[in-house]
């Protein structure tokens, strides 16, 4: 049987060892968006508006974003992933625009980011961090890449606590720069937990697992600076020859367990600050210089987990293919493996939801290849240009659907015990005004209640659509049958925007809702391919791109995504590139109209 995919795109991991998908440690029972929506962010606009949204999100960086101004928002239930290679990117050393992350909120997955910033300058804490996290609770930041923070490069304070930071790399790459107002003329300092000698969570304790981390180059001071907590440093690595002091606690818990230590130029290993009560546990680790003796009865970790060697653990860390930093795959659909391991844990993958209802999905075999059941209807005519589908459109009137229906090759199948209904509404959904709405109704099934088309190859498929009551629905997507692909809608008064990509040859796409209902607005499909010729211009092309070559001689229109004509020109060129960027509908009565890219 062909495999064919379809997964969310809008946003896993490995290095030397398969990935799991759970932290170990404080962090354990974060889970982060999993079971959400895949949301591809290319902006910082959009980083921001997909952060601070509601419901259960997978957020992927598809594109460097520069950071013009310190993004502060509160951030629940949502993973953030980058694809490979890809940069949040902070120039500024000024005051009101350094730093790129300031979260708030609680379960939170932060995974294969690498976040650069301009240099450290002490502007006496009036400079951003990389990633600042102020009161959050259960947080995961694995495999980042932390480079050249203003005032530092990943700081922790006020209310956040339970939470797991592993195969992570902070270094600076950067020369300093004097003459800050804080006073330091050299502000490489890494890592800060807790604000001020008082500061600390509701109970007390920051409680903070450091798992295959890497202090390298250009650390200087705070590998961690650490105030009122109990730390798990499980197999870290330290070799910065910068560095004056590494660990700095201050009534604090430092077990260190599998750790390596080269001293170079550091002073010490473990600093104390004056009038710090702190409990300190070497236990296996190396140093090239000596050892601090113990002190007090650190805390024992209460939970389970594996340990290497020293020896080993740097090895893993180290390792330039998939060793700590941004060293994962990531794709677009918020998959995540190793490029060490062709194995991916399948409990990762986003549409894979165990807590969903399971009268939502057909019950399968894991071991098996799906086998979908075979709708009674399925689409005669395959679309073969891009096509937008607007409920408020004349041609979709109002009324039940209580058998089978296509416009323009959306194929919508009711019955008379499952009928669905198009109905009047006033919705504006990302900035898209509608006036209808198609009512899927829930219990969505092979013989009705779904909306149908065939695709001719791989495409972008968008959703406008909303849950219809006061909590989250799911939407199910299925190929060549009910083979499904889930996605949660927010009970959201303002809809959601969902895009999704379809990877394979010619395949029947079904949408529906096997819950409660759901209403949808809108349906776009857009083609990947370079250059499309149209040998059927009586159709909308939708295109947002640059030129589109008018052959035809006949008149064209071109109108936007609102319905608004902008343009009418029988001109053979259309120069769409003066137009401001976003999606265009084109309607010609010729019949040769091809889109040039």
């Amino acid at each position: 049987m062909r495999k064919i995919t379809l997964f969310l795109l809008l946003m896993l991991s490995v290095c030397v060892y398969a990935v799991s998908n759970s932290a170990v440690g404080f962090g354990a029972s974060v889970t982060g968006g999993k079971g959400g929506l895949v949301v591809a962010v290319k902006t910082a606009s959009e980083l921001k508006n997909a952060l601070k949204s509601s419901g259960s999100k997978i957020i992927v960086i598809t594109q460097d974003i520069t950071i013009d101004t310190y993004i502060s928002v509160t951030v629940s239930n949502k993973t953030l992933l980058a694809l490979p290679g890809k940069k949040l990117v902070s120039d500024s050393q000024e005051k009101s625009a350094a730093g790129i992350l300031y979260l708030k909120g609680s379960n939170f997955i932060m995974r294969n980011i690498t976040l650069v910033g301009p240099g450290a300058y002490d502007c006496d804490a009036t400079c951003g961090d990389l990633l600042t996290l102020d009161g959050m609770y259960g947080v995961w930041v694995d495999h980042c890449d932390f480079q050249d923070g203003c005032d530092g490069n990943f700081d922790i304070k006020n209310n956040t606590d339970n939470m797991t930071v592993s195969y992570c790399r902070f270094r600076y790459l950067k020369a300093p720069r004097s003459g800050g107002s804080g006073g330091s003329d050299d502000h490489r300092f890494s890592n800060l937990v807790g604000s001020g000698s008082s500061n600390a969570p509701n109970d007390g304790r920051f409680s903070i697992t450091y798992d295959h981390c890497w202090w390298d180059n250009g650390c200087v001071e705070r590998m961690t600076r650490c105030r009122n907590a109990d730390i798990h440093y499980l197999n870290c690595y330290w070799n910065s020859s910068v560095a004056k002091y590494y660990i700095g606690p201050e009534n604090a818990s430092s077990y260190c367990e599998g750790c390596t230590f080269k001293r170079l130029k550091a002073s010490k290993i473990v600093s104390e600050q004056s009038g710090s009560t702190n409990q300190i546990k070497m236990l296996n680790c190396v140093s090239d210089n000596g050892l601090p003796s113990d002190k007090g009865s650190a805390n024992v970790p209460s939970y389970s987990y594996s340990i290497q060697s020293p020896a080993d653990a740097v090895a893993a860390i180290t390792d330039a293919t998939c060793g700590a930093g941004a060293t994962l795959n990531v794709t677009a659909a918020g998959a995540v493996s190793s490029p060490c391991d062709t194995s991916t844990d399948p409990s990762d993958d986003p549409s894979d939801d165990p807590s969903t209802d399971p009268s939502d999905d057909p019950s399968t075999d894991p071991s098996e290849e799906p086998n979908p059941e075979i709708p009674d209807f399925v689409p005669n005519e395959l679309v073969n240009i891009s096509t937008f589908w607007n409920i408020s459109d004349s041609d979709f009137p109002l009324g039940e659907i209580n058998g089978k229906t296509t416009v323009r090759k959306l194929l919508m199948v009711g019955s008379s015990s499952k009928t669905m209904n198009i109905a009047t509404t006033s919705q504006n959904v990302d900035g898209m005004a509608f006036t209808k709405t198609l009512k899927l109704g829930g219990a969505g099934n092979k013989s009705a209640r779904y909306v149908a088309f065939r695709v001719a190859s791989s495409c972008v498929i968008e959703v406008y659509a909303k849950s219809s009551g006061s909590d989250d629905r799911t939407l199910n997507l299925a190929v060549d049958g009910f083979n499904v692909i889930k996605s949660t809608l927010p009970a959201n008064a303002n809809g959601s925007h969902s895009t999704y990509t379809y990877s394979g040859e010619a395949a029947n796409i079904y949408i529906y809702s096997a819950g409660s209902g759901i209403n949808v607005f809108a349906i776009r499909v857009t083609y990947n391919n370079e250059g499309t010729a149209l040998n059927n211009a009586e159709e909308d092309l939708i295109y947002d791109g640059s030129v589109i070559r008018n052959d035809s001689g006949k008149s064209v229109q071109v109108f936007n995504a609102l319905g608004q004509q902008i343009m009418r020109t029988s001109a053979s060129v259309i120069p769409l590139h003066n137009l401001s960027s976003g999606l265009y509908i084109i309607r010609s009565s010729g019949k040769s109209l091809k889109i040039l890219r």
